[in-house]
């Protein structure tokens, strides 16, 4: 029973771990949108090929 539980807890951790690690993902793809669309704003002309 204690080490059915211990690995439960395990995966729970490592869940968690990857749930963090995609939020950080989500934040810094948000953040660089955002810069590229103020990029994109801010310079018309370099916009165009």
């Amino acid at each position: 029973m204690y080490g059915h539980g211990a690995s439960l807890s395990g995966l729970g951790i490592t869940a968690t771990g990857l749930g963090i690690g995609s939020a950080v993902l989500a934040v810094i793809g948000i953040v660089l949108t955002v810069i590229a669309l103020i990029g994109l704003f801010r310079k018309p002309g370099a916009v165009r090929p």
